[in-house]
């Protein structure tokens, strides 16, 4: 999907939903994990078997997801997201993609 379609699809759920906590942000906790199913089905397509190459997926997604902060600024609202959030989730919850050296890894599935 592209960043317009998620715009389209879930921007005025996100906007209306800023002031709760994050816990309660449920639009937004549903926008990362298309963007992490998205990737996901990317990384099994292309049948990453070097971490280079998956972080390569995980980047462009993370650039789809700057876009689309993106469109909130261009249409007058402040971004309900943080820029770069998705690569930061990323890093958090797959370390061992990111960690020195890893581009130089043996080949293997990069998911389970």
């Amino acid at each position: 999907m592209k960043a317009k379609e998620y715009y389209e699809k879930y921007g005025l759920a996100l906007i209306e939903e800023t002031d709760r906590p994050p816990s309660e942000r449920t639009t937004l906790w549903a926008v990362m994990l298309d963007f992490i199913l998205e990737a996901s089905d990317l990384i099994r397509a292309k049948h990453c078997s070097i971490p280079k190459t998956a972080r390569a997926v995980i980047t462009a997604q993370n650039n789809k997801w700057n876009t689309l902060c993106a469109f909130f600024t261009k249409s007058g609202w402040r971004c309900p997201l943080k820029k770069d959030a998705f690569l930061t989730y990323a890093k958090e919850k797959l370390p061992d993609l990111y960690e020195k050296g890893a581009a130089h890894e043996h080949r293997g599935d990069v998911l389970e």
